[in-house]
């Protein structure tokens, strides 16, 4: 028997001090923010979901191996610079050029072929 597994990952904008913090892996009905920090015990510490940004994982990686999580920025020859969106209508993550609104749907195939160069927040100038 095969078993496919996604990975399911995500990563947290501080609006406050304006820093990302990682391995936010766990978002309870609460709208708390549970820090898994591999020592054992579930949730070390909660913060109010309204302090952060949520961005998740795709499940997905870019040509150099890096994980690609929505609100990064990416280079790609097909559509330039581009920004890694979930889109509901589409049911799934899309590159999407925000000077021309050219639109794909980030497909695995495809993910090889990009390159992460930053992200919404910390690279703010990369996306306009």
């Amino acid at each position: 028997m095969v078993r496919i597994m996604r990975i399911i990952k995500f990563r947290c904008w501080n609006k406050q001090w304006e820093g990302f913090r990682h391995g936010c892996n766990i978002i309870g009905y609460d709208g708390k923010i549970g820090h898994d920090v591999s020592t054992g015990i579930l949730w070390q510490s909660a913060e109010n979901l309204d302090n952060y940004v949520v961005q998740q994982f795709t499940g997905l990686f870019d040509k150099n191996g890096k994980e690609i999580f929505e609100g990064d920025v990416i280079k790609s020859v097909i559509n330039g610079i581009a920004i890694i969106e979930y889109d509901e209508y589409r049911g799934g993550y899309v590159i999407r050029n925000k000077k021309n609104g050219g639109c794909f749907n980030l497909i695995f195939d495809f993910s090889k072929e990009i390159e992460i160069i930053g992200n919404i927040f910390e690279n703010p100038e990369l996306k306009e």
